[in-house]
């Protein structure tokens, strides 16, 4: 089981086989977003008239990176196999210094490698593609390592991983192959080695080439803070940068290292341990999602991080120190990590925050609530609409967006528009003002009052769903435990979600989200194709769980393969909009025609009102 590092990626050289590539896109939980802004000496950005125009100028901006962001502009016309995209760079004035000449070619059966299309200039260098052959560009636009390897990531400690012939080797800055093409699969460089597998076993190189640590174990991570993650025999442990093994074998699962400790599973149960091995928080705490049952720890949701721990224990959230107290006990309903010195948490419906020492510093009023950045939190009030608190929880942006990102460079993302055909993306700085031109709220306004179609992934409250529901029948209000045994044993898939709609609705039985989840998940382990389109709505709308679009987006996969119209609706959303994997929208309109074929209204207008496609 491998611990995803959003800055790390794993490069395999098959031409990213399309399940490899589902599960990669899955957990990054990707954020795209526009910047029409200015740096200045702060290293902040504004919002100039000029930037205003070049954000309307072109069909897809994505965020300032490193001063600058990718733009798209796309296909006049898609065809059933796609089209072909084509991008190039802005600056942060707008000016585009990278015309849009270079190419990636959206289809549904060639996946490539999200992160490889539309880098940001990672140590003056961006990634390109011409010819379906990659390589790279400096930040004058100059292509200084000519486009012909069949794959290529960004620069990492000086080196880019680049694959020919279906293996995988490295380049420095000056296009000079230093390490061969030879390798099955590598990693990133970080802290000065590789993770590379040959015949079957991984280890690492050094930035000579060197396999200082032979390939011999069947996993390993990355290495952090002079610890790699490896697993030997179905068990993990930790070795440091002399290949030696400090940390023994014996954990069921392992996660890096960060300030100073690192997250270890045995018996079912969850703890830390420091880089002597001593178990610094006692292994009694519960999984905190559901990533585990796709083979991934699941991001970063056990490193510390401002010196706390998210842990959960009794179904209930709270947090523990380096120093291995729970300085915040298990009683939320849900948390986020600390951010700024501050977490979100939810107490029944409402979220609010808590401060280091565990006190509620802001109550618990809001429908949802995001972390701190840049002294300001996004947070949606009941009338579903976004705005920004201060650290005392005063309203400084007005709460009018329908949906709204954390801050970065002094500018954040926000969006009008649950439907598809009214969605707009702009940012605001922190004093309000807005990329967002009289046009573009006179089009809302018109939108909102003629209505609209399709959801935005991010709002999946309004998601579209199927029920199996039958009002006919009179269902028990309440069962015993071993009626519901009895249930769970000689029921067919249809059946269990028909229980879990019961539950979750309130419809002859008792309101229980968590047992409407347990059902559903129980369908979608048979493999139903409705069951699954229902965890994806659960985990979308945070029901019965913690709200996890990139696993909504797992289950609407799984669910729209096996033909659910509902679920491919929805998996084309993520598509369209860029929400958890890559803006895809050949990818999207592919899975709209899946959907509007098989008879789904919304489906059928979004064609013909964004495409021009009638069905």
């Amino acid at each position: 089981m491998k611990s995803f590092r959003s800055n790390k990626k794993i490069i395999k050289a098959t031409l990213w086989n399309k399940e490899r590539y589902v599960l990669v896109s899955l957990l990054i939980g990707i954020s795209i977003s526009l910047g029409a802004c200015k740096e200045n000496s702060n290293n902040e950005v504004e919002i100039t008239e000029g930037l205003i125009k070049a954000v309307h100028r072109y069909d897809h901006i994505q965020d300032f990176h490193n001063g600058f962001a990718l733009v798209k502009r796309y296909p006049n016309e898609w065809s059933d196999e796609g089209g072909i995209i084509h991008y190039g760079f802005i600056d942060a004035k707008g000016e585009e210094v990278v015309p849009c000449i270079y190419e990636h070619f959206s289809e549904e059966f060639e996946w490539r490698s999200h992160y490889n299309i539309g880098t940001w200039f990672e140590e003056g260098f961006a990634v390109v593609t011409r010819n379906e052959k990659y390589g790279f560009i400096n930040r004058k636009g100059e292509e200084t390592i000519p486009c012909r390897y069949d794959e290529a990531h960004d620069f990492s400690e000086g080196f880019a991983v680049v694959i020919r012939n279906g293996k995988c080797g490295f380049v420095n800055q000056k296009g000079e192959e230093t390490i061969p093409c030879r390798y099955d699969e590598t990693y990133d460089f970080s802290e000065g080695f590789a993770v590379v597998k040959h015949n079957g076993k991984y280890g690492f190189i050094n930035q000579k080439g060197e396999e200082t640590i032979p390939c011999r174990y069947d996993e390993t991570h990355d290495f952090s803070e002079g610890f790699a993650v490896v697993k030997r025999n179905g068990k993990y442990g930790f070795i440091n940068q002399k290949g030696e093994e400090v940390i023994p074998c014996r954990y069921d699962i392992a996660d890096d290292f960060t300030e100073g400790l690192a997250a270890i599973k045995k018996n079912q149960k969850w703890g830390y341990i420091n880089t002597e091995g001593a178990e610094i928080v006692p292994c009694k705490y519960e999984v905190l999602n559901d990533y585990e049952q796709y083979g991934w720890v699941g991001g970063d949701s056990y490193k510390f991080k401002e010196g706390m721990a998210l842990v959960k224990r009794n179904g209930k959230y709270g947090f523990v120190d380096t120093k291995g107290k729970e300085v915040v006990s298990c009683q939320y309903d849900e948390a986020g990590k600390f951010s700024e010195g501050l977490a979100a948490i939810r107490k029944g419906r409402k979220w609010g925050y808590i401060n280091t020492q565990g006190e509620i510093v802001i109550p618990c009023v809001y429908d949802k609530a995001s972390n701190f950045s840049e002294g300001l939190a996004a947070i949606r009030q009941s009338d579903r609409k976004w705005g920004y608190i201060d650290k005392k929880g005063k309203i400084v942006i007005p709460c009018k967006y329908d949906f709204a990102s954390d801050f970065s460079s002094g500018i954040a993302s926000v969006y009008l528009g649950h439907f598809i055909s009214s969605t707009k993306k702009g940012f605001i700085d922190k004093t309000g003002k807005s990329t967002f031109t009289e046009a573009d709220w006179d089009e809302y306004e018109k939108t909102k009052d003629e209505g609209g179609v399709g959801i935005a992934p991010w709002d999946q409250d309004l998601i579209f769903e199927e029920t199996s529901y039958d009002s006919s029948v009179e269902y028990p209000l309440e069962r015993s435990d071993d009626a519901e045994k009895n249930t769970q044993m000689n029921s067919s898939a249809s059946e269990m979600v028909t229980i879990g709609e019961q539950y979750e609705k309130g419809r002859g039985r008792e309101k229980d989200p968590q047992k409407a989840f347990y059902y559903y998940q129980k369908a979608a382990e048979m493999g139903d194709a409705t069951g699954l389109n229902k965890m994806g709505n659960m985990y979308s709308q945070g029901i019965g769980c913690e709200r996890d679009p990139a696993t909504a987006f797992y289950y609407y996969k799984q669910a729209a393969e096996k033909g659910n119209m509902y679920a491919q609706f929805n998996l084309a959303n993520f598509y369209w909009l860029g929400s958890v994997v890559e803006e895809d929208r050949g990818l999207a309109i592919i899975w709209f025609r899946r959907s509007a074929a098989q008879g789904y209204t919304p489906a059928k207008k979004f064609l013909k009102e964004m495409v021009g496609e009638e069905m």
